[in-house]
């Protein structure tokens, strides 16, 4: 369910995520948060505008920006903020960061140091798919059956570590967790079973090619396109009904017509 406010009042409201955009809260939410072109004052300490920021770089290897770019992404301004210690910068100009994410005493936030409408950001399809991958990090369900290709998050220890992940076909693979213990794997093309070992710690999971979609091979009666299109089966109509047999014994029936026309005038 979608609740909308003018302003957050509450500390620790029952969602599971809180949105912030372009509004300053008068209680910072408790759970896990998006906060967009907004400064807080425990969290981020302002400085000033930059007008027309370029953006220079992006850490594309994170989950939020799963398939996201900025290439063609240009700001007219943004926030000059100093990012408190706990979070990561993900995407920067030159002179600041402009979106930024971290997990401080287990809150997830997420930072946009800009308003998306002051880009053309919301014109580029990066877009639909960052806000995507935000509810999925902001409000994540640890999945341990994954589709070729998919990220696997989980945290597994408090600070940034060091994990042993061995691949389907026994090679392993050594990789840093982020600066709060959570492990972000993305090299998960190969079908089978992985088993990632931190410590004590070891976290199975799997990743196939199945899919129960494109294995329904059967008709149906109605196809869903995308969230709200979908399209209905309709009246089965056969196409192809030949008219030309019909018109055949029509020109026989007219021609020996004209045979016994022409013989009863004759004889």
């Amino acid at each position: 369910d979608l609740t909308v406010a003018a302003t957050l009042t509450d500390p620790d409201p029952s969602a599971d995520v809180v949105i912030l955009d372009a509004v300053q809260p008068r209680a910072w939410p408790s759970g896990n948060v998006l906060a967009i072109h907004t400064q807080s004052t425990n969290w981020f300490r302002p400085s000033g505008t930059l007008e027309a920021p370029p953006i220079v770089d992006w850490k594309s290897t994170h989950a939020l920006l799963r398939f996201v770019n900025f290439d063609n992404v240009q700001l007219a301004k943004a926030m000059n903020a100093t990012l408190p210690t706990w979070m990561t910068p993900l995407v920067e100009s030159p002179s600041a960061p402009m979106l930024a994410a971290g997990e401080h005493d287990g809150q997830r936030a997420v930072w946009v140091g800009f308003n998306p409408l002051d880009s053309t950001w919301p014109l580029r399809v990066s877009f639909p798919i960052f806000i995507a991958n935000a509810m999925d990090w902001l409000s994540p369900e640890v999945g341990t059956s994954l589709r070729a290709g998919e990220s696997f998050a989980i945290r597994m220890a408090d600070e940034e570590s060091t994990v042993t992940v061995t691949l389907p076909n026994g090679s392993e693979e050594t990789t840093q967790t982020t600066a709060n213990g959570e492990l972000i794997f993305a090299n998960t093309f190969q079908q089978g079973v992985y088993r990632a070992v931190l410590g004590a710690n070891e976290v199975t999971f799997c990743v196939n090619l199945l899919d129960a979609s494109e294995s329904a091979i059967g008709p149906l009666e109605q196809l869903q396109l995308g969230e709200y299109g979908r399209v209905e089966a309709t009246v089965q109509l056969d196409a192809d009904k030949e008219a030309w047999r019909w018109i055949a014994i029509l020109c026989l029936g007219f021609l020996m017509f004209e045979w016994w026309f022409y013989h009863r005038r004759t004889a």
